[in-house]
């Protein structure tokens, strides 16, 4: 990604394939954004914003276990989402779906959670997080793409 001739080389190689040809405008497109991206200052912005996120995430999900008046430790609650997430992320279903879900319910069931408890933990923290998230973007696209067709035909 960050050596430019390697790069260039690669993408050479793949206009000689008919198959890849109209893969290679996107393909460079993209290598080159990531090769900014990656570059140490953005990717120290990405990092620490990521972090800031996750801890909020976690104290979410531990503000979830208060009111269901689950006495847990903080710690305990960020290793439990955290270690769920982390569990998702390798299952390669998009956003861990269910898996991310059953990992947290099954790690509160483990330590004498109310199953049902466990479930509805795992379901309010996982709207509160991705869906919601997910709703607002989908929304916010649409509303950009509507934007986007307005300025094409006013031209």
């Amino acid at each position: 990604i960050f050596n430019k001739k390697i790069n260039i080389w690669i993408i050479n190689r793949l206009e000689n394939i008919k198959y890849l040809k109209k893969y290679i405008e996107p393909f460079s497109l993209s290598l080159t954004n990531s090769r900014v991206l990656l570059e140490p200052k953005p990717f120290l912005q990405m990092f620490l914003l990521s972090i800031f996120i996750w801890v909020i995430e976690c104290l979410g999900f531990y503000l979830v276990l208060m009111k269901f008046n689950i006495s847990l430790s903080v710690l305990w609650s960020f290793f439990t989402y955290l270690f769920s997430v982390f569990i998702g992320s390798i299952s390669f279903l998009p956003a861990g779906l269910g898996v991310t879900d059953g990992s947290i319910s099954i790690l509160l069931a483990n330590i004498g959670i109310d199953r049902d408890i466990s479930v509805s933990t795992a379901l309010i923290i996982r709207i509160a997080t991705l869906w919601f998230a997910l709703v607002i973007g989908a929304l916010s696209m649409w509303k950009y793409n509507k934007l986007l067709e307005k300025i094409k035909k006013d031209g």
